[in-house]
């Protein structure tokens, strides 16, 4: 499938599990507008719907533009996102409640975050900074200070709302996980991570701080029993503008059996 980028985690499709249980595509608007080098990416829009006909799939094509890495769902009716998705559709006159709407009616979200993106991210997107990883666990990043007072205040803050709400009765658990910042293009983050079959791979740096890589390792082991933790080196990833979850797009398994929600003890 022809495509102009690698960032296949927000133009391609998101999947959803749709009410017989089987699997749906949804296709939202992929830079719509000019990007920042000028063009307008018309081939990797085209992708989600190329990938239905593949893998023999309904889709549904929503009327909201969005970058996949920029909506993180903990698969029941919890999401996040930062900020960027309204300003990405300033130019269909949508405020926040328009964006709250379609997530609600075509993605089941009825519960929205709204972060403020981290003032280093090139990218504005959730996935830099926040991960969930079960439905009643997020993992949102941290930062020294010292390193950078403006980020670390976002991260702080972010943790903090997102402590506030409330899934199946009880506040959503937060799991802080370091993040080193050296004021360069290239954000090293730990949460930029892909699930894979029970295996989790998670971004290391070959110039991170010491002992950093083998603790972001430590506490996904720790917040995700029985997972295999894997780590990837990603630095030269992270100097082209992303991370291990930008790079992919998860298709889940198309079984009608239920899902398992792998709440933490």
């Amino acid at each position: 499938i022809p495509a102009y980028g690698m960032w296949v985690r927000d133009f391609g499709p998101k999947f959803l599990r749709n009410k017989v249980g089987g699997l749906t595509m949804v296709d939202f608007a992929y830079l719509d507008r000019p990007a920042t080098d000028g063009t307008i990416r018309t081939d990797d829009d085209k992708v989600p719907q190329s990938l239905a006909k593949m893998f023999r799939t309904s889709v549904v094509s929503i009327p909201l533009s969005m970058e996949g890495g920029n909506l993180l769902t903990n698969g029941n009716g919890v999401c996040i996102s930062t900020s960027q998705i309204v300003a990405e559709n300033s130019h269909r006159r949508y405020g926040m409640q328009e964006v709250a709407n379609i997530l609600r009616d075509y993605f089941g979200q009825e519960q929205w975050a709204s972060l403020e993106h981290l003032p280093v991210d090139n990218t504005r997107h959730a996935d830099t900074y926040v991960m969930f990883t079960s439905p009643d666990t997020v993992v949102v990043a941290s930062c020294d200070p010292q390193e950078d007072a403006a980020s670390a205040a976002v991260m702080d803050k972010a943790a903090a709302q997102l402590a506030k709400i409330n899934f199946m009765g009880k506040p959503l658990r937060v799991v802080r996980i370091p993040m080193t910042l050296k004021g360069d293009d290239a954000v090293r983050t730990y949460t930029n991570v892909v699930f894979a079959n029970g295996t989790l791979l998670v971004p290391q740096y070959a110039d991170a701080g010491p002992g950093m890589n083998e603790q972001a390792l430590n506490i996904y082991r720790e917040t995700m029993p029985g997972w295999n933790v894997v780590g990837i080196e990603c630095l030269s990833v992270a100097r082209k503008g992303g991370s291990l979850h930008c790079i992919t797009c998860n298709v889940p398994s198309p079984s009608l059996a239920p899902l398992e929600l792998g709440l933490s003890k």
